[in-house]
């Protein structure tokens, strides 16, 4: 089965730019998860509940990631967006509540 590119499709189809942004989600969701476990460990900053915390980061995980499965298959699917963003959103800001000093 093959796929036949039209003639005159443009080379950046708004389904591929959505695809790439779907997946970039993910990508930025993964980077600042890590950013935000390295950050934490160089301030010294307790880390009081591991299983919550691993809980937390895969169930918002999963949760950007299905966002960027429905956003690439369907970009006009405002559901895929919203779920993609709110990952996208939890991966970034994690950490950027204050922390009380101990």
């Amino acid at each position: 089965m093959s796929r036949r590119v039209a003639a005159d499709s443009p080379p950046h189809s708004p389904r591929l730019l959505a695809r790439v942004a779907g997946w970039m989600i993910v990508v930025l969701y993964v980077a600042g998860v890590c950013a935000s476990q390295e950050l934490q460990r160089l301030a010294g900053l307790p880390n009081e509940n591991p299983i919550e915390n691993v809980a937390l980061l895969v169930g918002f995980g999963a949760f950007a990631v299905v966002g960027a499965l429905l956003v690439a298959r369907r970009p006009a699917n405002a559901v895929g967006w919203v779920m993609a963003a709110v990952g996208l959103m939890l991966g970034i800001s994690k950490r950027a509540t204050p922390t009380p000093p101990t």
